[in-house]
């Protein structure tokens, strides 16, 4: 992959509050922003950066920004700062061909308002698990988790303790099925990435760890037959086997999966911290919503792992405000623009800022805060693979169904696994990349 060469930046700059930090004499930023239902984040960034600096910014929200940045990029004129959904524009191969430019050296800097670094407000491993080569080219704008919802009113009613690995997780599904009418386990069949965000943090328990994780997203020889890999594909099988997945699944969509958890039908589902806004019109009295890192690893009290996922940006390298990227991260990242951003859209910048921040807590549902908290006090991974190689990550959710269908067991879900990751390798026109 060629690497973008970066450009100077005077070494003092690192060493000014701040306030003292200048961009130089152009105080011109232009910023490309998403709108689609990712809320106005940037307002409060660009409003301060003004308010310090003077800068005459450009802001610009729009629900296809991913169509107005490609030709800006091809004509060499593309915005200081842009937000696109990568579902739509393919960072990494922008990155590739030199589009946009590293920001690692910006990393260490402290965020305005806060003893912080930037790479710590932006979720270390997050960010490092982004890196290109060991660059850091983009940061995740916003972060939603991943992992287990459930009723604790339900769980209180019937004297059910949160299991905390494998073998109390399989012990509680049993007396669900077993003592009530209520099926244990849910997840939008129609769309099996639902089920990934369970079997990832597994696979990272059960394993070596981010270690496993970076090994899936580096497509490494061998690895869906491994003993790692192995051991969560039979744990799906299993909860297959005795039933505890919810009967009929398969043909439900997000929404009619979650009203059968919001109506009591189901005891616990895969899902994440947007569920509570996603059904705000659904919730009865009386339901109080959790949320449970993954328990499904070996140990009880062993590492726990929480997937999460965002949209990302970055900062074009044919811009012509560049001299002004450290100052914008500085602010984004500040706990004074992620309670901004939390009380507009009660989105979350960064699960560090809910830990520590009471501003950005008070404007969040304690049980987004719950979901938030759980992620900065475990380990983040995040499956950049499913960006990289898309077809591929379409055959895995395609397994996944195959395997919770009884189409499949096990050590056939690995082997197909291993050979639809074998063509990837093996196909020259797939640019490769890397986790560092």
């Amino acid at each position: 992959m060629k690497k973008v060469v970066a450009f100077l930046v005077v070494v003092s700059l690192f060493l000014m509050p701040l306030t003292a930090m200048a961009g130089g004499d152009n105080k011109d930023l232009n910023i490309l922003w998403s709108s689609t239902g990712y809320g106005n984040y940037a307002d409060y960034t660009a409003e301060r950066l003004k308010e310090l600096y003077g800068l005459n910014i450009t802001l610009e929200y729009n629900a296809k920004a991913h169509e107005v940045l490609q030709p800006q990029i091809i004509a060499g004129n593309p915005p200081d700062v842009v937000m696109a959904q990568q579902n739509f524009f393919d960072y990494f191969s922008a990155i590739d061909a030199g589009a946009f430019t590293p920001i690692t050296q910006y990393l260490d800097l402290t965020v305005d308002g806060s003893d912080e670094s930037v790479h710590t407000m932006a979720n270390a491993p997050v960010v490092d698990s982004l890196r290109v080569n060991g660059e850091a080219y983009v940061l995740m704008s916003n972060m939603n988790v991943a992992g287990i919802c459930y009723n604790k009113t339900m769980f209180k009613e019937h004297g059910w303790e949160v299991p905390r690995n494998w073998e109390e997780f399989a012990a509680l599904c049993e007396t669900i099925k077993t003592t009530t009418n209520i099926a244990p386990f849910i997840y939008p069949g129609m769309y099996p990435y639902y089920l990934s965000q369970f079997f990832y943090p597994m696979v990272a328990a059960v394993g070596r760890g981010t270690e496993s994780i970076k090994d899936i997203n580096n497509m490494k020889e061998g690895i869906w037959l491994s003993d790692v890999v192995k051991i969560a594909a039979e744990r799906l099988q299993y909860m297959r086997d005795h039933g505890y997945f919810y009967d009929g699944l398969i043909s439900l969509n997000h929404t009619s999966s979650q009203m059968e958890f919001v109506n009591g039908k189901v005891a616990m589902v895969s899902c994440g911290s947007w569920l509570q806004n996603e059904m705000s019109d659904s919730w009865p009295e009386g339901f109080d919503l959790g949320y449970m890192v993954n328990p499904c690893g070996d140990q009880a009290d062993g590492e726990k792992f929480v997937q999460v996922s965002g949209t990302l940006m970055g900062f074009p390298s044919a811009a012509k405000n560049k001299d002004w990227i450290g100052e914008f991260l500085q602010v984004y990242f500040s706990p004074a623009s992620a309670a901004a951003v939390a009380k507009q859209s009660a989105a979350v910048i960064s699960p560090v800022a809910v830990s520590t921040n009471e501003e950005v807590r008070a404007a969040l549902s304690p049980f987004v805060s719950e979901c938030f908290n759980a992620a900065a006090g475990n380990t983040s991974i995040f499956m950049i693979y499913t960006i990289w190689y898309a077809e591929f990550f379409a055959g895995f959710q395609n397994q996944l169904t195959a395997l919770v269908s009884d189409e499949i067991d096990a050590p056939a879900f690995c082997e197909n696994m291993e050979a639809l990751a074998q063509a990837v390798r093996d196909d020259d026109f797939i640019v490769k990349h890397t986790v560092s």
